[in-house]
Parts: structure tokens; sequence; C-alpha cells
């Protein structure tokens, strides 16, 4: 089995540990390991994860405060971050843009896992 083991200098580095069956332990950054869970989740689905555009606007209180991929899924964020806890309602997709609720700070859009502000 498989069993993640928290730490609080992984958390600190976006990093993640898992001690495998075998007794080693892997260690992967925590991006790529989102990015892989989403890449085989779409692939599962019968969609070409490289044929999912690049990124798309994020606006804010009527202005574009940054860009996600194309393939960002709200629901997959988690906890990033002590500081920022996502909830449903943080993103919306309204065609080709992601609205941000107006009250995530620049903080919080920072710790989204593949935003890139304006």
């Amino acid at each position: 089995m498989v069993k993640r083991i928290p730490s609080i200098s992984d958390e600190t580095g976006r990093t993640i540990r898992y001690r495998l069956i075998n007794g080693r332990i892997v260690r992967s950054d925590e991006q790529a390991l989102s990015d892989l869970m989403l890449t085989e989740a779409l692939r599962r689905t019968g969609v070409d994860p490289a044929n999912q555009g690049s990124r798309l606007p994020v606006m804010q209180k009527g202005q574009i405060v940054g860009t996600l991929p194309a393939s960002f899924e709200p629901s997959a964020i988690g906890d990033q971050s002590f500081m920022y806890g996502s909830k449903p309602s943080d993103f919306r997709r309204e065609g080709n843009v992601w609205v941000a609720d107006q009250m995530l700070g620049l903080g919080n859009l920072a710790s989204v896992p593949g935003f890139r502000s304006a």
C-alpha cells in the first residue's frame, strides 16, 4: 500500500512524499503530481490533454488578473496553502474565461496550481 508521509518541510516546499510497499520513499513536486493526475483523468475520459489549448484568462472585478491552463479544474485545487482553502464558488467558467470570486486576494490566486499573474 502506498502511504502519504506528511511533513511540514514538504508542505512549504510544495513536495509530496509517499512510502511504497517496499519501504522506499518517493518524492514528487506537488504541481507535477497534480498536472499528471489531471492528465490521466482526461485520458481516461477519452480527451487528449495535448489538444486542450493553452491558457485561459482569469477575470476578477472586470479585469484580467492572470491566466490558468485550459485544463484547469477548480474542484481539483484542494488546499494548496495554509492561507487559502478552496471553495466551489471560487472560480466559474464563462465561455473562454475563468471568473475568480471577488473575495480572492492575490495571495489566494497565486496559490492556485497553474495560475500565472498578469
